[in-house]
């Protein structure tokens, strides 16, 4: 659930101090979409986290892959938990959840690879020993895709069940108004903003209102210039640029 913590964040937004520091440490917002916020959720609900490993899709994907409990630095950037100008998960969030970093993958850089072990290899039916790289991120890695990490000069803009703009950078680019975020990428730093309803809304909005129509037919509805409200659906709340995950909608 996206926004799952968004009582804790909304709590925690009142706190200037604590939004200054978070996001100038881990470029990151104070917003129930991080595993940050998410960790803090499930140990108000009494999970000790000390006593479990903690870890993402990818993460799991690559132990099952390598034997290897590893991360890259571009996919933990994304998390919450690590301080984008050392590379490290910064001592002070973990001390926050009660946990080490004994709970969590190594940090490895993009390029370090390990082998495909035997039992990986005969499910996959391939060779074992081949190179096995991290995780990273959906986001850098679409950046990588559009050759876009001369600094400031190629924006990428995905679209999905949610949509981004991303911008590369050779330094963190931290916004005064802490409405865009700043993650590392495989090769530099990655600014940018993103929104939670792309596709999925609009998935929603055909289901609620014209279910069984087609796109084609719903446009050519839409064709003329009528002086109607415009709904913004900020169904699993809203990130850029307000960084609310309390909304639910607005008009």
């Amino acid at each position: 659930n996206s926004t799952i913590a968004n009582q804790i964040c909304s709590e925690l937004r009142k706190n200037e101090e604590f939004l200054r520091n978070y996001y100038n440490k881990t470029g990151c917002m104070v917003n129930s979409i991080y595993p940050y916020f998410k960790l803090m959720y499930l140990s108000s609900e009494g999970y000790d986290l000390n006593k479990h490993y903690i870890l993402g899709q990818g993460v799991y994907n690559t132990y099952f892959l390598t034997n290897r409990f590893i991360t890259s630095e571009c996919m933990v950037s994304g998390s919450g938990l690590m301080n984008i100008r050392s590379s490290k998960y910064d001592e002070e969030l973990l001390n926050n959840l009660n946990i080490t970093e004994e709970n969590l993958p190594e940090i490895i850089h993009y390029n370090q690879t390990y082998p495909l072990t035997k039992k990986a290899a005969e499910y996959l039916g391939v060779s074992e020993g081949i190179p096995v790289v991290a995780t990273s991120a959906d986001g850098g890695l679409n950046q990588l895709g559009a050759e876009g990490f001369q600094n400031n000069e190629i924006m990428s803009f995905s679209v999905g069940t949610s949509a981004a703009l991303r911008l590369s950078c050779s330094e963190p680019i931290l916004n005064k108004n802490r409405s865009t975020w700043c993650y590392k990428t495989p090769l530099s730093y990655l600014a940018g903003a993103s929104t939670s309803g792309a596709g999925s809304c609009t998935s929603w909005f055909m289901d609620k209102f014209f279910s069984g129509k087609t796109y084609d037919e719903v446009e050519e509805v839409c064709k003329q210039s009528l002086d109607t409200p415009i709904f913004l659906p900020f169904l699993y709340g809203e990130r850029s640029p307000g960084w609310r995950d309390d909304l639910g909608a607005s008009f």
